[in-house]
């Protein structure tokens, strides 16, 4: 499991995460179409068959039957650019 973020978005995350007690970064599906799926984040709070990650004293959780989207994952922060500031995308690296 890979998740890349600059500081921004690890301070932004923390100061979203200190509104709610226990709470986590939830990594979502938000919609499936053609080619990749739509993805997002929530604060939220851990569910018993979540898988749990800590990046950089950030703890992530993502359903287990999604997880599978989020191996190789990037989140930028650009409130001006973004619905909710965020943007979640998956990296894609080459085979060659």
């Amino acid at each position: 499991m890979n998740i890349k973020f600059n500081k921004q978005v690890n301070e932004v995350l923390k100061k979203l995460m200190e509104s709610k007690e226990n709470g986590v970064i939830r990594l979502e599906v938000t919609a499936f179409g053609c080619g990749t799926p739509a993805l997002g984040l929530v604060l939220d709070k851990q569910r018993t068959d979540d898988f749990f990650i800590d990046v950089e004293g950030i703890p992530f959780v993502i359903a287990e039957k999604v997880k599978i989207f989020f191996k190789n994952t990037e989140i930028v922060y650009n409130p001006e650019a973004f619905i909710g500031g965020f943007y979640v995308h998956r990296l894609h690296t080459s085979s060659m």
